[in-house]
């Protein structure tokens, strides 16, 4: 319990004087500074940060695997942030598909509403048949897009575990 507490009194020690300087009522920037600007280490700063919150033994084999700890949390800091950066792209390729579904809809509505002369009607089934083709195509893209974004997710909760899995070692180390 002690070492959570250093924890988390050094990482707001990090930027009390923002908290103090925002105005009460601004919680939203409270709540930023919480959760984002806290969190937001360098490698120099986290290994600074882990010698404040863990008392080390000066044995210089502890202090190398608390290094190599150290160095394998910004790893996976780094991957998460990268992952959560794909995820925003995917969610904007998904928006898009169901837009051109929605379209396709429209457009095969449209072609039983209007009757067309024999030249225009052949000219029209090849311009919507490739535009099947083209809307199959980019279907067949956006479902290999969300299985890789599952794929994405799967990994992604992986490394929140193993980084979990770290902390602890960490923790068990400092005792």
């Amino acid at each position: 319990m002690e070492a959570i507490f250093r924890v988390f009194y050094h990482l707001i020690d990090r930027i009390r004087s923002e908290i103090l300087n925002t105005q009460i009522d601004d919680l939203e920037r409270i709540m930023h500074l919480l959760r984002v600007v806290m969190f937001d280490l360098s490698s120099d700063d986290m290994a600074k940060f882990f010698e404040k919150c863990i008392p080390v033994i000066n044995n210089s084999s502890n202090q190398q695997s608390i290094y190599s700890i150290n160095s394998r949390l910004e790893q996976y800091r780094l991957e998460y942030q990268i992952l959560q950066e794909e995820f925003v792209h995917l969610k904007q390729i998904n928006k898009l598909a169901v837009e051109q579904k929605l379209q396709l809809k429209q457009k095969q509505q449209l072609k039983f509403v209007q009757p067309q002369p024999t030249i225009e009607h052949h000219r029209r089934n090849s311009m919507e048949t490739f535009d099947e083709t083209s809307a199959s195509c980019l279907a067949k893209l956006i479902e290999c897009l969300r299985d890789e974004n599952r794929r994405l997710r799967e990994q992604n909760l992986q490394l929140s575990r193993q980084v979990e899995e770290l902390q602890c070692q960490v923790r068990r180390q400092s005792h």
